[in-house]
């Protein structure tokens, strides 16, 4: 998603980064399941997503110097040219009775002076765009008016937390019980440059 937002380095990095950060961290919050990563046991038992304290989404912050006009311009482009705007998942873990996927990367790419773009990328066992665009309306939600932002949407697609099902595989995956208010250790940050 691109948005132009025509503001400085220092600007965004003092300013925009901390509240983009803060608002994921609160909208996290009511997302576990996209902080948690999925397991699938190695002994074929049915895969599961978990969460526990301290796990967290890759967040990162990255500066473009490619055309924000020519990339958000209303004309023909090759595909190739927005990669640098979308964030690679971790790669899976392999430990000897289970194999680990993260769920969701998220990246904020500043275009000096031209924009911002949000990317993300998800396992689409967990959650397809039926799922990650009403995440997005809440992180916008929260970042717009803070932690009291109305959250209504989610009683709308978290009505159980019992099963969550992919509509993609239409596999359900069990979810690990966990304490709704439990707090999200961190969001995980790291730094990237595109030219």
């Amino acid at each position: 998603m691109f948005f132009d937002f025509p503001i400085s380095k220092s600007f965004f990095v003092e300013s925009i980064v901390p509240k983009l950060k803060e608002s994921l961290l609160q909208t996290l919050k009511h997302f576990m399941r996209l902080s948690g990563i999925i397991v699938h046991p190695l002994d074929s038992s049915r895969p599961y997503s978990r969460f526990v304290v301290g796990d967290s989404v890759s967040l990162t912050i990255a500066e473009c110097m490619k055309d924000f006009n020519h990339l958000t311009g209303n004309h023909p482009r090759v595909a190739d040219e927005l990669y640098a705007c979308v964030p690679n998942l971790p790669p899976a873990t392999h430990s000897t009775d289970a194999v680990v996927f993260p769920v969701l990367a998220v990246q904020v790419t500043l275009f000096p002076d031209h924009g911002i773009c949000l990317g993300f990328s998800n396992h689409h066992a967990i959650g397809d765009s039926s799922s990650i665009v009403p995440f997005m309306k809440a992180w916008a939600s929260v970042n717009k008016f803070g932690i009291e932002a109305p959250l209504v949407i989610l009683e709308k697609i978290y009505a159980t937390r019992d099963l969550w099902y992919s509509s993609r595989f239409l596999v359900p995956l069990k979810c690990v019980p966990y304490t709704y208010n439990e707090v999200i250790e961190g969001v995980g940050i790291g730094w990237k440059c595109c030219v």
